[in-house]
């Protein structure tokens, strides 16, 4: 009776141990493929969000009228579309297949084929140096791993805007809602 009850809990603990790296390893396969899920950083509908991204692109307007936008993990685009209709040449990067579809699909839509672009790839391998507007919405320890890229690669100027998570080496210029402006 020991050995057949010693059987089985080495049996349970193989099975529990087999549970437990399959759930990370299907949990981690979506992240290294499609990126971290989508969440939107606001909704149209709520209008102190809409004002306050209003505000936001208005100052960046101001600061650098014919800048160049870039979304970090654009996921639907909708940040892409607001800085297109204003008036920047805008960028969306995104991994997730779908996302990337969905947003050239609105951006289509919209007819600002001209004015912005999504890119299926992986923002990490992107070269900032080309954009004047860097827009992220990733948890605070993304903004700490990014940031030593963002200071090598922008240009001094550039306008780092992160939604709800704060970056630490950049200079708070504007806080409107949950939109963070930094200089970089």
């Amino acid at each position: 009776m020991n050995l057949l009850a010693l059987l089985g809990l080495i049996i349970a603990a193989i099975l529990l141990l087999l549970l437990f790296i399959s759930f990370f390893m299907f949990m981690g396969l979506p992240l290294a493929f499609l990126g971290a899920p989508f969440v939107p950083s606001y909704r149209r509908k709520n209008n102190k969000a809409s004002a306050h991204l209003r505000s936001v692109i208005d100052f960046c307007k101001t600061e650098i009228p014919n800048g160049r936008f870039v979304d970090l993990g654009s996921g639907d685009g909708r940040m892409v579309i607001e800085f297109a209709r204003a008036g920047f040449d805008s960028i969306g990067v995104e991994m997730n297949p779908f996302l990337v579809w969905w947003s050239r699909l609105k951006l289509s839509r919209f007819n600002l084929d001209n004015k912005a672009r999504i890119i299926r790839g992986n923002f990490w391998k992107l070269n900032f140096q080309n954009y004047d507007i860097v827009y992220i919405f990733q948890l605070s320890s993304i903004n700490l791993l990014i940031t030593k890229k963002l200071q090598a690669e922008l240009k001094p100027g550039s306008i780092i805007i992160s939604f709800g998570f704060p970056f630490m080496d950049f200079d708070l210029i504007q806080k409107q809602g949950e939109f963070l402006v930094y200089k970089n």
